[in-house]
């Protein structure tokens, strides 16, 4: 019997703009389940289950995932959140 694929991934992530960004999608249900992505921010691809790249811009996305198998398909949404890097903080240099 075909068991409908059941996304078991964390749905709250987050990533840096200019980090290196990487994230696994998991399902449960009967294999191959393949996977596909809508609005992915700026920076980041899916290859196969990983969704990775370097975010070039901040902010909170929506982003849909699908898990389909031979039994059906399975729909979340995963809140990214891409967050800025910290400021740096530059001192003035006092010479004696």
């Amino acid at each position: 019997m075909l068991a409908l694929p059941i996304i078991t991934s964390p749905l709250v992530v987050a990533g840096t703009v200019g980090a290196p960004f990487h994230y696994t999608l998991m399902a449960t249900g009967t294999q191959p389940i393949t996977f596909t992505v809508s609005n992915l921010p700026s920076g980041l691809l899916l290859s196969g289950a990983v969704i990775s790249g370097i975010p070039t811009t901040g902010g909170t996305t929506n982003v849909t995932l699908t898990a389909t198998n031979a039994a059906g398909s399975d729909v979340k949404t995963l809140a990214l959140t891409i967050n800025l890097p910290p400021r740096k903080i530059y001192l003035p240099l006092i010479m004696r």
